[in-house]
């Protein structure tokens, strides 16, 4: 979602991964997989997202190193809420417009049958 708002910039997607993914660790492969972001460039940001605790390392699986989202960071927990409530206001807006066009579906099919009722 974050991406939706502020653009499709490495930070952006790094960052929407992880808020989607809150719940679980990733090494830093997984992350540039899920966030499509090229490996490079995701360790360039690493020591920045580290250092100003929007994420966190929580193990060593093997030689790789695991990482979450730190959701006691106060910025994530904003960034958190905002895109839980930018969700809810797109699927609202997304449920709006599936009642118009039913409403617009079914009078034309109302219109229609009538139609067809004026021929006979």
């Amino acid at each position: 979602m974050l991406v939706d708002i502020f653009g499709d910039y490495p930070q952006v997607r790094v960052l929407d991964f992880l808020i989607e993914n809150r719940d679980y660790d990733y090494s830093l492969s997984d992350i540039a997989r899920g966030s499509k972001v090229a490996r490079p460039t995701l360790y360039e940001m690493v020591d920045g997202l580290l250092e100003v605790g929007m994420i966190e390392e929580t193990r060593k699986s093997g030689n790789a190193r695991m990482f979450r989202l730190s959701k006691k960071n106060p910025v994530v927990k904003s960034l958190t809420k905002f895109d839980l409530e930018l969700s809810k206001k797109l699927v609202k807006k997304e449920l709006e417009r599936q009642d118009v066009e039913e409403e617009q579906t079914s009078s034309q099919r109302e219109s229609n049958a009538k139609g067809e009722k004026g021929k006979t």
